[in-house]
Parts: C-alpha cells; structure tokens; sequence
C-alpha cells in the first residue's frame, strides 16, 4: 500500500481488510486522449481516463502524483499539468516555456522533474511553475518520446528517433549522455521499468523489452484492447489500494492511516509529433 503511518494505542493487534485490490502501477496513453492500466504479463490495456489533451508526455512523482505537458502544435510553448485520474480532471500549472517536450520523468531520490525534447534538449521542469530550465543539449539525440529514471544506474534511460528505428540512450542527472544501441523497433514512443526489466511500447501496439547494456529490444506480445496508437508510458512509484478499504481494529488498538491518492498521466501521440518537428 501506498503511505501508511500508523499510531497504535493500548492492545497490540491490529488487522487491516480491504475490499479493493491495489491498483496497477503501470500505465499507457493514447493518441485519442485515453490513459489506461496495462498489465504486461498480459498485454491487456484497461482506460481508466479520457480527458486528456494533446500530450507531450507524463511523469509519477515519488508521492504518485501525476504529470504532463501538452505539446502545442501552432508552435505556441508546452503547458504543464497536475492530472487527477479518479476525478478525470486536469488542472494547468504554467508554459514551460519551451516546445516539444516528449519526454518526461522524476528523480525519486529527490523528486525533480525533467524533461527532453525533439531538439535533443535536457531540462529540470518546475511542477509550482511548470517552467524548465535547460541542463545540457544532447548531440545525435531526438527524444523518441520517453525516458525513465533507473535507479541501478542514476540516470535515465531515453529513446531517440530516427525514420527506420529507435536508439536507446543514457542520460546522466548533469546531462552527461551516451548512446546505447539500436533498438531494432521503430516508434517506440512509451517506457516503463518493472523491476530489473525494460519495457518498450511502439506506437502500433507492440509491447517489447530492452537489453540495458546493449539497446536491443525483443517482441515480447501485442497490447490488446486498444483503439488508439500508443503514444506514452508511465508507472506509479508505488501501489496504492483502490477505495473502500475497511480498517479492522482488535483488542482494543487503534489504528490511524494517512494515505495519498495517486494520480496517472497519458502523453500526446509521436507520430503527430514527428510531424511537427
């Protein structure tokens, strides 16, 4: 579960029943605004949200709040916003000031935004202002659509376009970047990691993984039950239970819960975004 803090007072047990499972940690978003659960031992995609705008992409804080920006294609700067799924409500926190931000992610270690764009920029997004501030330019790079922050290594793990393929890059936090290798798939506009392993998402439905060391990505099944192009990916840094939990006291303890509701995020569709470079 998700935060939990608890003061016990008198008898010493305790039972927590809930009538809900946890939610899914990971989601996709898709090019006819809908974000949605996916289950990749599965592939089956669920929405769970649909009042999404042109998304660039979206980012889960380390307290599971949600992030993104719009990217707007009559040339006008990338807004930023909060995104609450269980209301489907979005609310508009501020330009950041530059274009084409398609990739998007938070340092958990110490929960700071950042942001890539097609121009091979590297910036550190405000969340109170939602301006972005540039750390380096990137050579050789055009972000893809996505990064994810890995913890193994301190850095990011990003995909960059080109018309035939994706090339998987590392980004360090002072945008100190190096090119991994060729993943093998065209559009793959969405990553998550789940554990030691990478998940890539093309924006035709194919769910694949990525070799770190290497860059090589292996087809691993199709997303089912889509009815849009994948255009983004995104994961909760932790389960949180859905409503109605139940908290059970016994032999006289009692318990006091504090837990925040997450939020999740969609991203916009690359294959539009490409063509707005």
């Amino acid at each position: 579960m998700k935060k939990l803090v608890t003061a016990i007072i008198g008898a010493a047990v305790v039972t927590l029943v809930t009538s809900g499972n946890a939610r899914a940690a990971s989601f996709l978003a898709t090019g006819d605004g809908k974000v949605g659960t996916i289950d990749t031992s599965t592939g089956s995609f669920t929405p769970v949200f649909t009042n999404g705008v042109n998304w660039g992409d979206i980012g889960f804080s380390n307290t599971n709040e949600l992030f993104g920006d719009s990217v707007n294609i009559n040339g006008d700067p990338d807004q930023s916003y909060r995104v609450n799924l269980d209301s489907n409500t979005l609310t508009l926190i501020g330009n950041l000031g530059v274009q084409n931000v398609a990739g998007l992610d938070f340092n958990p270690t110490n929960n700071q935004l950042y942001g890539t764009t097609f121009a091979g920029g590297f910036y550190n997004i405000n969340t109170s202002t939602g301006a972005a501030t540039l750390v380096a330019n990137i050579p050789n790079f055009s972000t893809a659509g996505d990064i994810v922050f890995d913890p193994g290594t301190n850095a990011f793990f990003a995909t960059s376009f080109t018309p035939t393929d994706s090339t998987l890059f590392s980004i360090a936090l002072n945008g100190t970047a190096s090119q991994i290798g060729n993943i093998g798939f065209k559009n793959v506009f969405g990553l998550i990691e789940q554990g030691n392993t990478l998940y890539g998402f093309t924006a035709d439905g194919k769910q694949i993984t990525i070799d770190k060391t290497t860059g090589l990505g292996t087809f691993d099944r199709n997303v089912t039950s889509l009815t849009g192009t994948i255009v983004g990916a995104s994961s909760e840094a932790t389960a949180v239970p859905e409503p109605g939990s139940v908290l059970g006291v016994v032999a006289g303890g009692i318990l006091l819960t504090g837990s925040a509701i997450k939020g999740r995020f969609i991203k916009k569709s690359k294959i539009t975004k490409g063509a707005t470079c």
